[in-house]
């Protein structure tokens, strides 16, 4: 007896195991669809279950409903020992090929492609699902509809509002895409769809990936993962990919954040890319260095000080401890509660809170620490686990501040200069704002990437040379005189993103009078 697929279908092309395209013999509908040739996937299976229920067939059937940018899933018959899947054929080119044919590609067309790309893997990544293989032989231009869109869910993870990596650590997907986090054996995520999707835009600009495979990665130096991005990438579209190799996936910027990158916002809409700049950095680091690995952060308390603060006040439980702008009253031994994460005094820096923080009215464990304008007394150090601190404008020094931070926000001036050692080794973001004259050697960590400074003066300018070469992303203020003469020998080659006085500059802009280079 004739199977369902072999009484009705002939396979045209064996793409590879148990995956054909398929020539319709009978004209046959599947879920009402009426179709010549398909796509057709034989998934094995191992528990009788519904046969919708095959991992592709739920995500393309139920959760990623919109066409134009996936594949369309005609229906799922069972045939024997296998659920069969019919898939949407596309006439078209994959990305692989289409980048073999139009090798090299022009920083537009490159640009032009990221931006679509990324909006599909936006969607994507808004129904709560990942990938997983990210590769460019899985996504295709449908010249019908001309339209990029995504392949191959079959390695795909759909959370469906579960803790989203929580059971995903299977190594799975194409030798040169995996991220770090799959070497080293942790769950899977969005972010490691990222890290793919810069893989995507390596080889746009014609590079080449280290196919490694995390079974072969012992003794593997983590730089060594990072693929090398060409030399004739664009300055903004350098500073993207950046982004997506930032090796902690805590703070790996996500494809919603990517979203609003000036490289991608540029190819939209010029007027508008600094604003969002300015905005999605300062949400960027809320959402993921003040939070960074800290579980259950939506569980919230706020006290707004209309009452007297006691000892069981505060929920037992809270994580993100939020005081209202107006309280600055004395905090009782023991009124907050160990389990606290995050506190906050206030909001952007207007709280007038300004009492001493001790051993005992102040949890050991708090990891996230941003204090208001008015706070003058020492910052505390014994929460030795501080990676996230921000401290308002009362300050005139950089002292003592605890070794783990990662994002410091220093809003204060110095009285003193700043000698090595000031800013902890392990600072990631650098926000001096209001501080301003030179940039003393060794001063800056060299593990900074994002650096916002005050105002340099003609005679600072030669001490940006003194910045590390770890500096992705550069800010500063300078007099409009001084604006005037600022050249691109002054800037350290490193750097792919630069604000001055608030303007956004194309560093691979012909003239090498930054003042002309103004994006937005």
């Amino acid at each position: 007896m004739e199977s369902f697929v072999s009484e009705n279908w002939e396979i045209l092309k064996a793409l590879r195991e148990n995956v054909f395209i398929v020539e319709n013999k009978n004209n046959i509908l599947i879920n009402g669809n009426s179709f010549k040739k398909c796509i057709l996937k034989k998934v094995i299976i191992i528990v009788e279950t519904n046969v919708k229920s095959t991992k592709e067939g739920i995500i393309l059937n139920d959760v990623l409903t919109d066409s134009s940018k996936i594949v369309k899933l005609y229906g799922v018959q069972k045939d024997g020992d296998y659920t069969c899947l019919f898939i949407q054929y596309i006439e078209g080119s994959t990305l692989q090929e289409y980048i073999e044919r139009n090798h090299p590609l022009s920083n537009e067309t490159i640009g032009s492609i990221t931006t679509e790309l990324l909006q599909l893997l936006n969607y994507i990544h808004s129904k709560e699902v990942i990938h997983r293989d990210l590769s460019p032989s899985n996504i295709i231009y449908d010249e019908n509809e001309k339209k990029w869109k995504l392949l191959d869910f079959g390695l795909s993870f759909y959370f469906s509002g579960k803790e989203e990596g929580s059971k995903n650590y299977s190594l799975v997907g194409t030798p040169g895409l995996f991220s770090p986090e799959t070497f080293g054996r942790k769950a899977g995520s969005r972010k490691s769809d990222v890290w793919q999707f810069g893989c995507l835009v390596i080889l746009l600009l014609g590079g080449k990936l280290k196919p490694i495979h995390p079974d072969e990665a012992e003794g593997i130096r983590d730089k060594d993962l990072i693929p090398d991005i060409p030399e004739n990438a664009h300055k903004l579209c350098r500073n993207f990919i950046k982004k997506c190799f930032i090796y902690d996936p805590y703070i790996r910027f996500d494809s919603n954040f990517l979203n609003s990158h000036p490289f991608i916002t540029y190819q939209k809409e010029k007027k508008n890319c600094l604003q969002i700049l300015s905005r999605d950095h300062r949400l960027w680091v809320e959402a993921t260095q003040k939070k960074k690995g800290i579980e259950n952060a939506d569980k919230t308390f706020f006290f707004n000080g209309d009452q007297e603060l006691k000892v069981d006040t505060i929920p037992e439980g809270t994580v993100h401890l939020i005081f209202g702008n107006d309280f600055n009253g004395i905090i009782p031994d023991g009124a907050i509660p160990q389990t606290v994460k995050i506190v906050d005094f206030g909001t952007d820096g207007k709280s007038i809170f300004n009492q001493i923080l001790t051993r005992d009215n102040f949890p050991r464990g708090v990891e996230s620490l941003t204090l208001g304008n008015h706070f003058e007394h020492d910052i505390p150090v014994w929460p030795n686990k501080i990676k996230y601190l921000s401290v308002g404008t009362k300050r005139n020094q950089i002292k003592g501040l605890c070794s783990k931070i990662e994002t410091l926000k220093y809003y204060g001036t110095l009285k003193e200069p700043l000698i090595p050692k000031n800013i902890p080794s392990q600072v990631f973001n650098l926000l001096m704002p209001l501080c301003n004259g030179p940039i003393k050697e060794g001063t800056i960590p060299d593990k900074v990437n994002f650096f916002a400074w005050g105002s340099l003066n003609e005679e600072d300018i030669e001490t940006l040379m003194y910045l590390p070469k770890s500096i992705d992303d550069l800010q500063f203020l300078c007099p409009k005189e001084v604006f005037e003469k600022l050249e691109k020998k002054h800037i350290p080659k490193n750097v792919s993103i630069l604000l001055i006085n608030g303007k956004l500059i194309d560093l691979d802009g012909e003239d090498s009078l930054l003042h002309k280079n103004i994006i937005c």
